[in-house]
């Protein structure tokens, strides 16, 4: 997707939106820092795992605004692309059985994510690029719309 954005003229109302949406992000974790909201006694940890939605054949599925609205999940947010979604676990304190709580919470989520993908003719493949993947695919109409928009 990088070879379209670098050939391509910003204009000023661009910047100005980059500008603004950086103002917007900053304050708000100015807020956060000052809210305590980082602060923890106990030592946490989570974790996002970058997901596809593929076809029958395992080809990308741009198809991620139907099953997003589908899933209904806050631990589950767009990425770039139109076939990408990312996977998170709630925060869990790092001591016990930690790690065990996480893959529970991701193997909960993940049979949720399979299920609701099937919905909308695609299956979850986790894997960091698909070997089906073709130059094709990356090009402006497959940026999600929601991560155009700002809305995640």
């Amino acid at each position: 997707m990088g070879k379209e954005i670098a050939s391509q003229h910003f204009c000023e109302r661009d910047f100005t939106e980059f500008e603004n949406r950086l103002r917007r992000e900053t304050a708000l974790l100015r807020e956060w820092f000052a809210a305590g909201t980082f602060r923890h006694r106990v030592p946490v940890g989570g974790f996002e795992l970058e997901t596809w939605l593929v076809d029958s054949a395992g080809r990308p599925a741009p198809v991620n605004d139907a099953f997003l609205d589908r899933l209904r999940s806050p631990l589950v947010v767009p990425e770039l692309a139109r076939f990408n979604v990312e996977i998170n676990t709630p925060p869990v304190p790092l001591h016990g059985h930690a790690l065990n709580a996480m893959q529970a919470d991701l193997a909960r989520t993940w049979s949720r994510c399979n299920d609701v993908a099937r919905t909308v003719d695609a299956e979850m493949l986790m894997i960091g690029i698909p070997p089906t993947l073709r130059d094709s695919d990356l090009v402006l109409a497959n940026m999600s719309s929601r991560a155009l928009s700002g809305a995640e």
